[in-house]
């Protein structure tokens, strides 16, 4: 994958938007990798403009309803709608930016063979992260109860880019 494919760290604060966070990074990173132009993208667009796709503005949401809502409506930059932290009504509902669609991965080798392409916005166990401190994290669970950005791996471990 490129240099530059994954922007900074973002903080998602109280609000429970890791899907749109997740998303967004996985756009950012194929825009990066196919434009060479390094673009960041508006989360609280997705937030507060795509519950007719399924989400659910800070209570909850999906990586694919967000995808789907970017190919139809477009999306905004991160500088022309940003970040305010809690769900308002959307302010613009079309952006400039769409995509032209999504794959989803199954599997851990096409996962392997993906992401060497671009970051993939993936669904992780949240519920052990919390005593997490520093080095790799090995206490994995089952339950997908959050959204994450996988960026990149080694023989050993994925790297995982998170947004609280």
């Amino acid at each position: 994958m490129s240099q530059g494919a994954v922007s900074p760290v973002k903080d998602e604060g109280d609000c429970k938007g890791s899907y749109a966070f997740s998303a967004v990074g996985a756009i950012e990173g194929a825009n990066f990798v196919w434009s060479k132009n390094t673009l960041e993208f508006s989360a609280q667009h997705i937030i507060d403009c795509s519950n007719f796709f399924g989400n659910n503005g800070c209570i909850s949401g999906r990586m694919d309803n967000s995808f789907l809502f970017v190919r139809d409506r477009g999306l905004n930059t991160k500088s022309g709608y940003p970040y305010v932290g809690k769900q308002q009504s959307c302010q613009i509902m079309y952006g400039k930016f769409k995509i032209g669609g999504y794959k989803n991965v199954t599997g851990c080798d096409d996962l392997q063979t993906a992401i060497l392409k671009q970051p993939i916005s993936v669904a992780v166990d949240g519920s052990n992260f919390n005593s997490y401190s520093s080095g790799i994290f090995n206490n994995c669970g089952t339950n997908l109860s959050m959204a994450g950005l996988l960026v990149g791996m080694t023989d050993d471990y994925w790297r995982l880019k998170l947004s609280w």
